[in-house]
């Protein structure tokens, strides 16, 4: 991407949608995102997100010096900027000054009040380096803000606690936790030789810890040692009995050339499934199989809804919309490596064809080079990211898209019917930090607590074998049979209390903007609406609300996905800008999955920043009618 900026003429773009645009080009070239970046530098001086990109730049660029600087203007100007906070952060660890990590970030938590991501990511940097106390204080100290955030933080601690005790059940104190990340240091900036010595003496101290394991088995191959790790299998063995199933897998799998367990330098191959998955019959197939694939449904078939309401007298311009599933199947990884937002790979370091997320591969933190798929350096701490081994087989839930509620709740749990339908019943996979009724929801669909596996996100997890369900709606138009059958069959109960109508209201979200909803909101608290905003509800808030729903109605997006809680499908209304025919395809597939008539409305076109209208005299009639019918 060529980037140019004129100073003397001023941007249409504000310095936010510049920032955006020069990260984006940053990655595949960024000395010449650098000075674009500089340029918009000299016209907005003050703006601290610019001076965090260019601190972003530089490190990509690997001029620390400069990106401290640069780091350190921006945090003069906004010195709660969590950004730039956690990315100095970052920075001095790697450059083994984590005493001076720790004050940046006491200053950020100082400054930015109640700001959660200083809190979390600062409190996974603690817990990195070995800092258990000073991480479990700043929790405490969140907890005791009340209310939001204080069940995902609460969450966050228990998390942390379970990690903690993972360590202290392997011997791992703050000294020794530190003691690995100087020899993973080491390892990544090419001294395989001290990170051996580092690594030998951690592997006697903690004889359970893997990842010192790993990493000794990392120094010994990338300085050319291959001799010694025989000795070290021997080694490992014999003083970790309890790990030894893991031992064979873990010695086979690809290193990096660096010994890394993970290099986000290195290109990511991409393997034809062909080359890859063994077809087998039954999951007791793959057992002996590196990496297999069980199909349960071939897809293909016709789904068609067409259960469109007349509302309001103007007759629907579509009555039907034709889709054809997607196929259900189950992949069985071997020693399978989870890469960041939720990318699995294979014990070759390879991604398979058929586990390529689908759509926008920048979601996943890939990119697109001439020489194959590459993660983002800098999101990995080249390489220094933390890593876990689990040591049972896992269902994969996690995936590039999971931060959306809509496609959450499309992709994720529904993969638990197909891992039904295949007899599996496994612990199952989530990222670290998914919003606290996300996970109430995956524990009223029968998933405890006690079975889930937390990856986290900015990381690798390892597993003796992964699962990986096909994704349940890899296109808009093509949704797997009986989509969402596992919300019916798992969440289903009769309602408690009078049936309402419910009107679901975007008033406190950005984007899609319903010019005027206010006046709309009005007309339906007329006719018996209650107004509802989802996204703010607790989970068993939002079970019940929508459990007792007569009809829901409002402008379009996913709160219309919390019909799955409805015993009794209600009929719904919705409204929606002319000319977003994606809109329509969506509601369409999600209601008529949920078997709930509904009718749609559409407004004027909509208008960049202003959003679009809802006429309300056909709003009036076609809410007159949907009473009428409910």
């Amino acid at each position: 991407m060529a980037l140019a900026y004129r100073a003397d003429d001023p941007p249409e773009r504000s310095p936010r949608e510049w920032r955006s645009l020069v990260w984006r080009a940053a990655r595949a070239d960024p000395q010449g995102a650098l000075d674009a970046c500089e340029a918009a530098v000299r016209a907005w001086p003050l703006k601290a997100e610019l001076l965090d990109l260019k601190g972003e730049i530089l490190v990509r660029l690997h001029r620390a010096a400069e990106a401290e600087a640069a780091l350190g203007e921006a945090l003069a100007i906004d010195p709660a900027h969590e950004k730039a906070t956690l990315r100095l952060a970052r920075l001095r660890i790697g450059q083994g000054r984590p005493s001076e990590a720790i004050r940046v970030m006491e200053a950020g938590l100082a400054a930015g009040g109640k700001r959660k991501a200083i809190v979390r990511e600062g409190c996974q940097l603690l817990l990195e380096i070995g800092e258990f106390d000073r991480a479990a204080t700043w929790i405490a100290r969140v907890i005791a803000w009340g209310k939001h955030p204080a069940a995902e933080m609460l969450e966050f601690h228990r998390q942390a606690i379970r990690g903690l005790s993972d360590d202290a059940a392997q011997g791992v104190c703050p000294e020794r936790k530190r003691t690995q990340r100087q020899a993973m240091e080491a390892l990544a900036q090419g001294d395989p030789e001290t990170a051996a010595r580092a690594f030998a003496k951690l592997t006697r101290a903690c004889p359970a810890y893997i990842p010192a394991w790993l990493g000794w088995r990392g120094a010994l191959e990338a300085s050319g040692r291959t001799q010694a790790l025989a000795d070290l299998r021997r080694a490992w063995t014999v003083f970790s009995p309890r790990t030894k199933p893991l031992i064979d897998g873990l010695m086979h799998r690809r290193l990096g050339r660096r010994g890394l367990v993970f290099d986000p330098r290195e290109p990511l191959a991409v393997r034809p499934d062909s080359d890859s998955l063994e077809p087998v019959a039954s999951l007791a197939g793959a057992t002996g199989r590196r990496d297999a694939v069980l199909t349960l449904d071939e897809g293909g078939r016709p789904f068609v809804v067409d259960q469109v309401l007349d509302l309001g007298g103007g007759a629907p311009e579509r009555t039907r919309f034709e889709h054809r599933t997607a196929p259900k199947r189950l992949i069985a990884v071997e020693t399978a490596t989870l890469v960041g937002r939720g990318v699995a790979l294979n014990r070759d370091g390879e991604l398979i064809q058929a586990l390529a997320p689908p759509g926008d591969l920048a979601k996943a933190g890939l990119t697109q080079t001439a020489d194959g798929l590459r993660f983002d350096p800098e999101a990995f701490q080249d390489g220094l990211c933390p890593l876990r081994v689990f040591d049972t087989p896992a269902l994969l839930l996690a995936g590039p898209t999971d931060n959306s509620f809509g496609d959450f709740m499309l992709n994720f749990p529904p993969r638990l019917a197909i891992a039904e339908a295949a007899g599996l019943d496994l612990p199952v996979v989530v990222r670290r930090g998914l919003p606290q009724p996300w996970l109430d929801l995956l524990e009223a669909l029968g998933v405890r607590r006690d079975r889930i596996l937390f990856h986290d996100p900015a990381g690798v997890s390892l597993f003796p074998r992964l699962y990986v369900p096909s994704w349940p709606l890899p296109r808009r138009w093509e949704p797997m049979a009986d989509l969402l059958g596992v919300y019916r069959q798992r969440l289903a109960r009769p309602a408690a209390g009078p049936r309402e109508r419910l009107y679901l209201s975007r008033e406190r979200i950005e984007g899609r903007r319903l010019a005027n909803e206010a006046e709309a909101r009005a007309l339906f608290e007329r006719h018996g609406f209650r107004t509802v905003h989802p996204e703010q509800l607790r989970f068993d808030e939002v079970r019940d609300l929508f459990g007792r729903a007569s009809c829901i109605a409002g402008p379009y997006g996913s709160a219309f996905l919390n019909v799955v809680h409805a015993a009794s499908p209600p009929k719904a209304l919705v409204l929606m800008p002319r000319g977003a025919e994606a809109f329509l395809d969506e509601v369409a597939l999600w209601l008529g999955a949920a078997g709930a008539p509904f009718g749609y409305l559409r407004g004027a076109p909509a208008v960049r920043r202003a959003g679009w209208t809802v006429p309300l005299d056909r709003l009036e009639a076609a809410v007159a009618d949907l009473v009428a019918r409910a």
